[in-house]
Order: C-alpha cells, then structure tokens, then sequence
C-alpha cells in the first residue's frame, strides 16, 4: 500500500494466511475506516467469500472449522496508521498464531473522560466485549486488538507486535481466551480508557478455561490511560516488563485524581520487573498530590519490586550538626 489514504468499508478487510500486506509507514500509509465493522480480520485458508456482495458480512463463508493445519498464520501487517471507529476492533485476530504486526498506529475518537462501559464478573451491567452491537455509544468500547480462539485446538499463541501504538481508544488490548506466548514490544498508549485487558470476562469453557497466559508486554510508554494500564482477570505467567506509565489509574486527571490500581493481577503468578510508575514518587513526596488517597500500583496477586529511587529535599542546615 504506497503512500497515501485508502477508505476501508463494509466488513473491513480479510487476512488468510501467508498474507503480506506493507504501507509506507505511520502516518505515510493511512487506512481510514470510520464505519466498518474491522478493519483487518484473519480467517483460515478454507474461507472464501460468497455471495455477490463480499463486503456483507453474511456473505462470508467459513468452509470447515478452524484448525492448526488450516489457520491464519504467518501473516505479516506493517508500515501503516489504521483509524477506526466503529464497535469492532481495528485487527481481530481470530485463531492467529506465528504472526508479525509490525509498525502500526491505531487510532480512534475515544478522549479522556469519555467513560467505559464496564461490567465486572458477575456484576450487573453490560459486558466489555469489543464485538459487542449492543452499545449506542460504540466509542464506549472502541478497540485496537482484540484476540480469539474460535476454535480451542487452533490457538492465537506466538504472535508479535513490534511499535504498535494505540490512540484515543476506549481499550487498547483485549482478549478472554487462551492465548500464549504473544509479545508486545516497543510503542506508546496515548488518551485510551484501558491499557491491555485479560480475561476479564472468561467463561470457563473451551478456549477460555485459563485465560491469556505467558504473554510479554515490554518497554512501552503509557502516557495516559484513565483506567488500569494493564487488567489481569484470568490468566498466568504474564509479565509486564521495563514499560513507564506516567498518568495510568488517574481517570482523566493527574496523581491527585488518582482512582483505579495500574496494574491488577487477579490471579497468583504474573509479574512485573523494571517497570516505572509514575504514582510512586508523585504521591510519596510531592506536596501537591500526597494529601489524599494512594491507590496501589499494583493490585491483587503479584511479584513486583519498585526498582526506581525517589528522593526528596529536606532543607538546609546553616551549620553542621550531628544526627
């Protein structure tokens, strides 16, 4: 795709496998996709459009069911800005495994302050799911990716996203399923609702018996995330790994509004090592936010070690003296 801006309608665009699409670069190549449903979808190799209008949704056709001989996998997408703004997800990975994603921004019309409709496990209320139809308000759950398993036996596990950035997004990162080893390295979360969240509503079943597990998420800057940077419902051995968050958990606002925990793990065995959190020293020593509530960091089950010194000034002595 050289340079230039590409209008994507319908139900957006679809990835089989071995598919190698490259733009020019963020901001060069600029898929602009307002209304569709996707953007880019991965199917498997036994899929084909059918009908005389191959943008309908209803006139796709999954011939078989997904499989690991037949699923998406080692497909490449890179070098491009894709803005969306429609309830489904700007990349809907389903049963994807092997794949790169590489050089991308994504973009959306979520600010700050917009809210999220939300529902914890067993609260009332509607759900977070990208794919929901249900809102009014699709901006509400604005997503850049979202990851499934479709089918159990063909898992969306060993993909990488490499300088994927996430703008004005109601969640940048969402999956209930069993997803493994994926890697998300390098890239900044500006203006978004939620940072990455897992397992939030997992149901137990096939495919979402466990949740995302051994997943990496590492050196990115979270710049300014209303909610958590990084939701952990179900899932293990998740570490997130020398990434900064300046203005995470702050629910628009700056220490002083501070709300929600940066990072929650639910369950025992993920882990964060080397990461920066701007809270600590803002709320420890700075006057100007250490008067109210300090919310955790890092809430729930969890290895953490805050690694990062904070230091203050205490005043000056006119002469010496012994302490």
């Amino acid at each position: 795709f050289p340079a230039g801006e590409y209008l994507i309608s319908g139900n957006g665009l679809f990835l089989p496998p071995f598919a190698n699409i490259r733009g020019d670069g963020k901001d060069k190549t600029y898929i602009n996709a307002p209304e569709a449903t996707n953007v880019f979808r991965t199917v498997n190799e036994d899929s084909a459009p059918i009908g005389s209008d191959p943008s309908n949704p209803s006139n796709m056709s999954y011939l078989g069911d997904n499989t690991s001989q037949n699923q998406a996998r080692g497909i490449y997408l890179g070098g491009m800005t894709i803005y969306h703004n429609s309830f489904g997800a700007a990349l809907y990975l389903e049963n994807c495994r092997d794949s790169v994603f590489e050089n991308i921004r994504i973009k959306g019309s979520w600010n700050s302050g917009d809210g999220i409709n939300e529902r914890e496990p067993g609260a009332a209320g509607v759900a977070v799911t990208p794919t929901s139809t249900s809102f009014v308000d699709h901006t509400v759950n604005l997503t850049g990716v979202y990851i499934d398993n479709y089918v159990a036996s063909a898992a969306s596990d060993f993909n990488r996203f490499i300088n994927v950035d996430f703008e004005n997004l109601g969640i940048a990162v969402y999956s209930d399923f069993d997803i493994n080893y994926n890697q998300f390295q390098i890239g900044t979360l500006n203006e978004v609702g939620y940072g990455f969240v897992f397992g939030l509503n997992s149901t137990g079943a096939v495919g979402q018996q466990f949740g995302p597990c051994h997943n990496t998420i590492e050196n990115y800057e979270f710049i300014l995330v209303d909610r958590e940077g990084i939701k952990i419902e179900n899932g293990k051995a998740n570490i997130s790994e020398r990434n900064r968050f300046r203005n995470v958990g702050n629910d628009g606002g700056n220490s002083a509004n501070a709300t929600y925990p940066i990072i929650k793990f639910t369950d025992a065995g993920n882990q964060t090592v080397s990461d920066f959190f701007e809270r600590t020293e803002d709320l420890s020593v700075d006057p100007l936010f250490n008067s109210g509530d300090y919310p955790n960091e890092v809430e729930g089950a969890k290895v953490v070690s805050l690694s990062y010194p904070v230091s203050t000034s205490i005043g000056v002595q006119t002469s010496l003296y012994k302490v």
